[in-house]
């Protein structure tokens, strides 16, 4: 067996047990959902409720004193309104009857504003589309349903002198009396009340109690934590469970006020409007808040409809709306970013993800947790290297680094969005260190990716002429835009040759660097394309450089860099040549090898080889004048 099929077969074996343990792990959640709700929903108070407690434990008062006085609040808080929502919502209840001519009047508006000709002519024409699709005839019995246009005509307009007709019909038609079963919906009914309500207060109390357990003995959960990272780590999992339990304590109780705080002032401002069963509408607004990004809509619904429902007039529905409105961009744009700080990166898309993943999970109860147990989740993958694949699968961050990215559209052949992912780096730094951090990784991939075998000869040079086209588009020449002062003719200049290692592989690189040297004072030369090496070595020596820049990526051979040295040395072609092996690799001892070819200077990065030959450029052009002198004295 090679070590490529040994290497897949094992990666596939990773691949099959992680998906077998996820697999088991959302069946337990599920399963044993009564359990694992009260669990969530403790460990979730308790971050909420723990610097709370701590605040109360710096005060002197003994921590199990705290914990009690601080469920005491809780539990009182949570009968509070559980007590306030039975009444308002029994209140509710009886009192909608009451406002059932408003609902009609609002609904014959709604109706009379959307009914027309043209929309009985489209209803007509959906039933007559329905009937060809189902293949059954227009029959009188479809003709007499109260959705048929012609039956609504008929009966809003009845042929004259036909009304005792209809009349006596109506009287003489049997009537299909259905007997309903006596005491079945009473009888079933009191129980499930009590079954569901027992339910809510085993889990409310079950709940109660593990806070209570959680807050009391927080060192020892932690010290047993600490214990599974294992002693080697020690130092690096306290920093981390340190920082993520401050992190999450702080988003939780923070999410917490601002609900809070957004339920009492909806509540408040509804009832100076005027809206009936304003404190009713106020908590459900900050519990529904916690639902990601629906739970702002379905707590503004309930007091739009009520008001639309209770008043003839038009004021109290769009004073709700505005105040709706106000309190939605005061909260999104200017409390939540003030109070929660730096964004925690969370992705947009993984929140919906998440809620709908634990909706399904847990109902209503996972749907009010998603968005708190994401954030847990995050920071656990932030901070403990054991669930880094959650960083990954929630974080805001991009997946892959800039040059990842570029060298993956450049591989797809996406060159539109190659050049979109380096105009982004260049948004924010210049042209050099963008190439340095994004282009010379991504061709240093692509020399790995050609030694490995996995592209051919045909795909590099494919890749290489994408990075010249696309530096053509971002990279423009500043020479003509910023002139040097006492700038010589382009044939005065000393000439610098730049000279790609492997005429395939690095051609692209060479091109980077010719066109970040157009703003200097040097006359850049590059040789032909697809010239032997005895041929370049020949061209090199007629042209007589000031200095010379072999430029490769680090991934390359280091031999050929080697013969290409020693040949020059052999021909003393210049006193000034530069190695510019593109990449961070290179060891010191391998940087001396070099350097004991002839080589001047060995560099890894496009920054470090603009500063030498810039440091060069003097010596260099005094030389090339001398030697211009000379050869007009000996002329």
């Amino acid at each position: 067996m090679t070590s490529n099929s040994k290497a897949d077969w094992e990666r596939s074996i990773i691949v099959l047990t992680t998906t077998v343990v996820i697999a088991i792990i959302v069946g337990c959640l599920y399963w044993s959902r009564d359990i694992v709700i009260p669990i969530a929903l403790a460990i979730f108070l308790t971050f909420i409720l723990s610097p709370i407690v701590n605040a109360l434990s710096r005060f002197g008062l003994p921590r199990v004193l705290s914990v009690l006085l601080v469920l005491a609040g809780v539990g009182a808080g949570i009968a509070g309104i559980g007590m306030l929502l039975t009444i308002q919502s029994t209140s509710l209840i009886q009192e909608l009857p009451k406002h059932r001519d408003t609902i009609r009047e609002r609904i014959h508006t709604i109706r009379s504003s959307f009914s027309s000709e043209s929309t009985k002519q489209i209803q007509s024409l959906v039933n007559e589309v329905s009937r060809e699709i189902s293949g059954t005839p227009k029959s009188t019995a479809e003709k007499g349903t109260a959705s048929d246009p012609e039956v609504i005509a008929a009966q809003e307009h009845p042929p004259v002198g036909d009304q005792s007709t209809h009349q006596s019909a109506n009287e003489s038609s049997p009537q299909h009396v259905v007997a309903a079963p006596s005491g079945g919906s009473g009888e079933m009914f009191w129980p499930s009340i009590f079954s569901s309500t027992a339910n809510a207060l085993g889990t409310l109390a079950l709940t109660l109690i593990l806070v209570a357990f959680m807050l009391v003995k927080r060192e020892d959960l932690r010290d047993r934590f600490l214990r599974l990272m294992g002693d080697h780590r020690l130092a690096a999992a306290t920093m981390a469970m340190d920082d993520a339990g401050r992190r999450i304590s702080r988003f939780l109780l923070m999410q917490f006020l601002i609900n809070f705080v957004y339920g009492v002032v909806l509540g408040l401002g509804l009832w100076l409007i005027g809206v009936p069963y304003a404190l009713l509408w106020g908590v459900f607004a900050g519990i529904l808040r916690y639902i990601p990004y629906l739970g702002a809509w379905l707590a503004a619904i309930f007091p739009i409809a009520f008001s639309l429902a209770t008043t003839h007039e038009w004021g109290q529905p769009l004073m709700t709306i505005g105040l709706i409105i106000v309190l939605e961009l005061l909260t999104n744009n200017v409390f939540e970013p003030l109070l929660y700080g730096s964004s925690l990166g969370i992705s947009q898309v993984a929140l919906i993800v998440s809620a709908a993943f634990w909706t399904f999970l847990w109902g209503p109860v996972g749907l009010v947790l998603s968005n708190p147990l994401t954030v847990i989740l995050l920071i656990l993958g932030q901070r403990v290297e054991q669930f880094r694949v959650l960083h990954i699968l929630l974080g805001e961050d991009a997946p892959l680094a800039a040059h990842i990215r570029f060298f993956q559209r450049l591989i797809a052949g996406d060159q539109d969005e190659a050049t979109t992912a380096l105009a982004k780096v260049l948004e924010e730094t210049d042209r050099v260190t963008a190439a340095d951090r994004v282009i010379v990784p991504a061709l240093n991939m692509l020399v790995e990716s050609k030694r490995g075998t996995e592209i051919n000869n045909e795909d590099v040079k494919r890749v290489n002429l994408s990075v010249m086209e696309i530096v053509d588009d971002l990279y423009e020449d500043t020479s003509e835009e910023h002139p040097h002062e006492n700038a010589r003719p382009l044939s005065e200049r000393p000439k610098l040759l730049v000279v790609p290692i492997d005429s395939v592989a690095d051609s692209a690189a060479q091109y980077v660097l010719i066109r970040l040297l157009e703003s200097t004072q040097w006359n850049v030369l590059s040789p032909p394309h697809d010239m032997l090496v005895s041929e370049v070595i020949d061209w090199m020596a007629h042209e007589e450089p000031a200095a010379i820049c072999l430029v490769g990526m680090d991934a390359g051979s280091r031999a050929h860099t080697r013969y290409l040295c020693k040949r020059l040395a052999t021909r003393h072609v210049t006193d000034h040549l530069l190695i510019s092996r593109l990449g961070d690799s290179l060891s010191p001892s391998a940087k001396e090898s070099f350097l004991r070819l002839n080589a001047n200077m060995v560099v890894c990065t496009l920054e470090e080889t603009l500063r030498t030959l810039g440091s060069w450029f003097p010596i260099a052009s005094q030389q090339e004048r001398a030697r211009e002198r000379a050869s007009a004295g000996v002329a």
